[in-house]
């Protein structure tokens, strides 16, 4: 890190504000704070490589919904549900070693 920057760091004068206002202002910043997926902004702008696999990808096995339905009969609509409790546990994740599989909650008929 430049010394300038450190000695600015270690004085906590920089904490929670921009290092380089010519480079980008503090509405640009905020702008593609917004525009940018979770963990993304913190990886480019602020480097924090500390992320966790969960926020390092935008899809895991728990937003796929897992149900035995019928080819001739389906639900009108299908919920979406994170309850631990409701994990489906017989089928082998090959995911990230958070991932795991959720059956739907009660559907429609």
């Amino acid at each position: 890190m430049a010394p300038l920057l450190q000695s600015r760091v270690e004085g906590a004068a920089l904490i929670g504000h921009n290092t380089d206002p010519s480079r980008f202002t503090d509405e640009d910043l905020k702008a593609r704070l917004k525009s940018y997926v979770k963990g993304g902004f913190s990886l480019q702008f602020m480097l924090d490589i500390a992320l966790s696999d969960a926020d390092k990808y935008l899809l895991k096995l728990s937003d796929l919904i897992v149900s035995n339905i019928a080819r001739e009969k389906a639900p009108t609509s299908c919920d979406w549900c994170n309850d631990p409790a409701r994990r489906i546990t017989e089928l082998q994740v090959l995911g990230l070693t958070s991932d795991h599989y959720l059956p739907p909650p009660p559907v429609s008929d």
